[in-house]
């Protein structure tokens, strides 16, 4: 529920008032040239990203709650994960009063906008700034969430079964939340870059800075995950070097009859086989299409960016 109203039309109401404010805020102080067209633009995708932003938060709860049921059920079944400090608003307001007294600062500085249209769109922008904050909190307790649950005593699922050994899911939550994050963090940096004529470097600059940290913070809630996956590796594959040296051992100092011999070649053969499986036990709790997802995803983020800053600084 949002203001008393189903989720969805609550969402459409707080995202599309302040969006129609952008767009027709300035001809209502004498400045049309800054909403028209303009204007259209910036409130439309001011609407997004909010309306975004507001889902996105729904989601990114959803999905560690899922998360939670998964290690409860499967991987740790003695064990209870909290993740109530997640729906805290103590994180939204600290990030809230940080955008506040830096961002919408260096907005209002860095762009050439009459004073008049910054203050008639100024509620919108604090408000925009607080949603923001919810959807960033929510995010950044969900990553330090995954990866304090990397650090449990996890049940992992057998080689043979699964070659993530039952982590693939971490890893998946993890690209979804950051395609969420690489989203939100490019649309509130392009808006700027159409709506006004001359994009400041240090845009581009924190839109790159905040892409990177993005990529860190995709595989750094999962480390504490990978460490289960390479101890597992590692206690696989002695198992089996073990195993593979005494029956070729065997081999070597007996003289067994050809049908033994032939019953020792099988068993070889097989310990071949798995440690070719052990062998196949990821690294990381995610498959080679995970990452080439999420490269893809940051190359064309730049790509739009950095074509967008070339297309308006040059003459």
């Amino acid at each position: 529920m949002v203001l008393g109203l189903r989720f969805p039309v609550g969402v459409t109401v707080v995202g599309l008032l302040p969006a129609l404010v952008i767009i027709f805020g300035p001809s209502l102080v004498g400045y049309p040239t800054f909403g028209g067209e303009r204007g259209l633009i910036l409130g439309s995708i001011y609407f997004v990203t909010l309306t975004i932003q507001l889902y996105g938060a729904r989601y990114v709860g959803r999905r560690i709650e899922s998360l939670k049921e998964y290690v409860e059920s499967t991987l740790a079944p003695n064990l209870k994960v909290d993740v109530s400090r997640m729906y805290e608003l103590r994180g939204p307001i600290i990030l809230f009063v940080v955008l506040a007294g830096t961002a919408l600062p260096a907005y209002y500085i860095l762009y050439d906008i009459p004073v008049a249209v910054k203050l008639i769109q100024l509620p919108c922008w604090v408000f925009f700034s607080f949603v923001f904050a919810t959807f960033f909190s929510a995010y950044g307790h969900s990553m330090h969430k995954i990866y304090e649950i990397g650090k449990l005593h996890l049940q992992l699922k057998p080689f043979t079964e699964d070659r993530t050994l039952g982590l693939k899911p971490f890893g998946r939550t993890s690209l979804q939340l950051s395609l969420l994050y690489f989203f939100l963090v490019s649309s509130s940096f392009i808006p700027f870059s159409i709506s006004y004529n001359q994009p400041p470097l240090v845009g581009l600059v924190l839109a790159f800075v905040f892409l990177s940290l993005g990529t860190l913070l995709f595989f750094a809630p999962l480390l504490g995950l990978r460490r289960h996956l390479l101890r597992a590796k590692t206690e696989n594959m002695d198992w089996i070097a073990h195993r593979y040296t005494a029956l070729v051992t065997q081999l070597k100092s007996e003289h067994p009859s050809s049908s033994e011999e032939i019953l020792l070649t099988n068993k070889l053969a097989s310990i071949d086989k798995l440690q070719k499986d052990i062998g196949q036990i990821r690294t990381w709790p995610f498959d080679t299409q995970i990452l080439e997802r999420l490269v893809a995803i940051i190359v064309t983020v730049v790509a739009i960016m950095v074509a967008h800053y070339i297309q308006v600084a040059l003459p």
